[in-house]
């Protein structure tokens, strides 16, 4: 989601800006941030080979929340990722200024607002975080990208916002018309977070784990997973393994 060149640029040089002395997870992660994955969520999965789609808020999968009722809807992470060579496997949504409609009004909420990206934006003014285009200053990003970014807000909120515009709006527009850095430099939009996002997520994350004397950037540095398991899509699939039959997904006897 960050891009590899960054991720290798905060390993190989350091972090820039997320420098506590104690781990601890900043708001500019926790509030915007770390939120872009609600412009990718999926309104309908199909969790097991071969089987109807459920509605993401259904009883079939417990509303969203809750533990599911009947063995039909465990997942099968072969339907979820690609590495057991399924072609067909469920991507989510592109990374952009758009969320699906259920997310602006929630089925689940009883009571108060129910829009996602409304209460997004409501934490975030309660919480004063800075405007996405200053943050974006503030970490040295040019004027032209900038411009950019705020260009899309403004057609996005009808000319309302032209300054200081929502964290977590401008990192998702910014996904959308910049997005990650790739291997060859490239921009690849709407396929992940661009450059100020990026930071934020890579370095918190990064910095987690590098404060933290147990995980493998806190002990050794030099650690590598082995090849069977160095991905989350090849730990899921050895994971549900003993469930699911390898030739039909279906549950082993």
């Amino acid at each position: 989601m960050c891009g590899r060149p960054v991720v290798t640029d905060i390993l190989a040089c350091g972090r820039q800006f997320y420098c506590p002395a104690v781990p601890q997870i900043p708001i500019e992660f926790a509030v915007a941030a770390y939120r872009f994955g609600h412009s990718m969520v999926p309104m309908k999965i199909r969790v097991q080979k071969k089987a109807n789609p459920f509605d993401l808020f259904s009883e079939q999968l417990g509303m969203g929340f809750s533990a599911v009722p009947s063995p039909d809807a465990i997942v099968d992470w072969r339907e979820m990722f690609s590495p057991s060579g399924n072609a067909n496997a469920q991507r989510a949504e592109r990374l952009d200024t758009k969320m699906a409609s259920q997310l602006l009004d929630l089925s689940i909420i009883t009571s108060g607002e129910k829009s996602l990206a409304t209460r997004n934006l409501l934490r975030g003014n309660s919480f004063l975080l800075p405007g996405g285009d200053k943050v974006a200053r503030h970490m040295g990003r040019p004027a032209d990208e900038i411009d950019k970014v705020m260009q899309k807000i403004a057609d996005v909120s009808q000319n309302r916002i032209t300054e200081g515009a929502p964290l977590w709006l401008y990192l998702l527009a910014e996904a959308e018309v910049i997005g990650r850095k790739t291997e060859h430099t490239q921009d690849d939009p709407g396929e992940g977070l661009g450059p100020v996002g990026a930071r934020i997520v890579a370095e918190v994350l990064i910095g987690l784990l590098e404060l933290d004397e147990r995980s493998y950037l806190g002990a050794d540095r030099s650690w590598t997973p082995e090849a069977e398991w160095d991905s989350i899509g090849k730990m899921m699939l050895a994971v549900n393994s003993n469930y699911f039959s390898d030739e039909q997904g279906g549950r082993a006897g």
